[in-house]
């Protein structure tokens, strides 16, 4: 760690507001920013021992003990300056971001094209339904028109009914044959 390092961990210590709970312990990213090194090597020395922590059995995370990192920035000899260990932790942590982003990147155009998809779709559906829509009421307007003649052919089959039932009364009424 350099000596930009070992300041900025000093100073985010002495800003600590009291008020916030004291853990014994780092979480992994926490852990790797103090130390400046990559997440993945720092997790490679939790696993091989070089560096006291315990992996929540529930969730799988790594608890990283505070004391441990606090003696390993206390005892960094690159405090003086930078090296060439350093100097290649550095490197790695931006190869490993690089890589980070290059996947974020891919992932967002993966997730803008199944929206894409997701838009024509639901578009081609919407134009679909307001077709069949308009089917149905071209439809119910030819059986509305069919159902009007109808009608008024019952209507006007009912009047001649009538008449003609009149007629016969009156014939019936003033002697006359069916």
């Amino acid at each position: 760690m350099g000596i930009c390092g070992i300041g900025r961990y000093q100073n985010r210590l002495r800003n600590r507001p009291e008020t916030m709970p004291r853990r014994d312990f780092y979480t992994l990213p926490e852990a790797a920013q103090i130390l400046e090194i990559a997440q993945r090597r720092l997790l490679e020395k939790l696993e091989t021992g070089e560096i006291e922590g315990e992996q929540d059995p529930q969730s799988g995370r790594w608890k990283v003990s505070k004391q441990a990192v606090d003696e390993l920035v206390s005892d960094d000899p690159s405090a003086e300056g930078p090296t060439d260990e350093s100097t290649e932790q550095s490197a790695e942590m931006l190869r490993d971001l690089l890589d980070e982003l290059g996947n974020l990147h891919r992932q967002v155009g993966h997730l803008r094209n199944r929206l894409d998809r997701a838009r024509r779709a639901e578009r081609e559906e919407r134009e679909h339904l307001l077709a069949e829509l308009e089917q149905e009421r071209e439809r119910h307007r030819q059986e509305r028109e069919r159902a009007d003649k109808l009608q008024e052919e019952a209507n006007r089959l009912r009047e001649e009914l009538e008449s003609e039932r009149a007629k016969g009364s009156l014939r019936r009424l003033f002697g006359g044959s069916d």
